[in-house]
């Protein structure tokens, strides 16, 4: 079973079944879409294979080393990045440990890979999971989500995560869940430490989320335009795109 089927699993069954029939929208589907319909189409319609990139990989292992478990050391660093990403993990686990020493113990709870979901029109569901949802006294008091990047921290970078932190605080107050805001713990190559920063949306950007996610899901059936950028650098479908644009006579 995959790590997304095992996941699947903790989210109510109506809410599976949606996803399963091709009614389920994530924050990361639906940014791959407003950012490049292109993009989108070969990696959602055409199902494309597509390499996993070194940003992609020490993403992946800097969540497994901060998941609270013993296992810190399972992944063994095979290069001197891995080994900083290794590092940036125990500085991660350091900082939890000082959050739980300055609170008490037994009233903080750490719930990693907490399932959130929302009805959207149409019998369509948001879904995804909070990488950690800090509760006390039965109340949350942090969300928060990790990241990793191989650029170095700068002021603007939150503007990057602001969109999925409106994703995730709408579906959580639509469960019910009183949420203000949403940490983002980052580390990177560059930068010792983990920076962090609490994006606090407004109500009103709340508000346009379901629409936002519902032109995400209208996408596929519309037509199909690449959208040049930044984006382009890091997209592993670059040469699917040459092709697609200027294809051989």
């Amino acid at each position: 079973m995959t790590d997304f089927a095992k996941k699947l699993q903790t989210l109510p069954e109506h809410v599976q079944l949606a996803i399963r029939k091709g009614r389920g929208i994530s924050y990361s589907r639906a940014k791959t879409w407003h950012t490049c319909q292109l993009q989108g189409k070969f990696q959602y319609v055409d199902k494309l294979p597509h390499p996993s990139t070194d940003e992609m990989r020490h993403g992946t292992m800097f969540d497994t080393w901060t998941e609270p478990h013993d296992g810190l050391m399972a992944i063994c660093p095979c290069s001197m990045a891995d080994q900083i990403v290794l590092n940036r993990a125990r500085e991660y686990m350091d900082m939890i440990d000082k959050l739980r020493f300055e609170t008490v113990p037994e009233l903080l709870t750490r719930w990693t890979q907490y399932p959130l979901y929302a009805a959207l029109p149409d019998d369509h569901w948001f879904y995804g999971w909070a990488d950690d949802l800090f509760l006390k006294d039965g109340k949350v008091i942090a969300l928060e989500d990790r990241k990793f990047s191989k650029e170095p921290w700068n002021d603007n970078k939150y503007k990057y995560y602001d969109k999925q932190a409106q994703c995730y605080i709408w579906a959580l107050r639509q469960m019910g869940i009183a949420v203000s805001g949403m940490t983002f713990r980052v580390g990177n190559l560059a930068t010792p430490g983990i920076q962090s920063f609490t994006y606090k949306p407004q109500q009103k950007s709340l508000a346009g989320i379901p629409d936002w996610l519902m032109e995400a899901v209208r996408m596929p059936s519309g037509l199909i335009a690449p959208k040049g950028g930044r984006h382009c650098e890091f997209c592993a479908f670059t040469r699917n795109c040459d092709d697609f644009l200027w294809p051989t006579p």
